[in-house]
């Protein structure tokens, strides 16, 4: 009997280390996505931010009820867009658009 009662243990044990391990072993990543993205976030790498929170909305341990979406929306609207291929990055035209057309 105490031995029967002593192997029930050790396996309600070797269950529980188990199913520790496998949530330790990367099937539950969003704290950690989450965290990342957020010190890339605050070190101005947004892109990098974006990356990690879109990875993270991939992850078994997933919340319900996150705030990813808002988060990747707030690092997207730090993202300066490229200036148009016919300006300067001051926003005036072009120089080039002053010189006469090579024919």
């Amino acid at each position: 009997m105490k031995k029967e009662l002593l192997f029930l243990l050790l396996l309600t044990l070797g269950v529980r280390d188990i199913a520790l391990m496998a949530q330790q072993s990367g099937t539950g990543c969003y704290n950690k996505l989450k965290t990342e993205g957020q010190r890339a976030y605050e070190a101005g790498n947004y892109q990098k931010a974006i990356e990690l929170w879109g990875t993270a909305r991939k992850c078994s341990d997933l919340p319900a009820g996150n705030n990813l979406q808002a988060l990747i929306n707030k690092a997207k609207a730090n993202i300066s867009p490229p200036p148009p291929p016919d300006r300067d990055r001051d926003g005036t035209p072009d120089s080039r658009d002053n010189c006469p057309s090579q024919a």
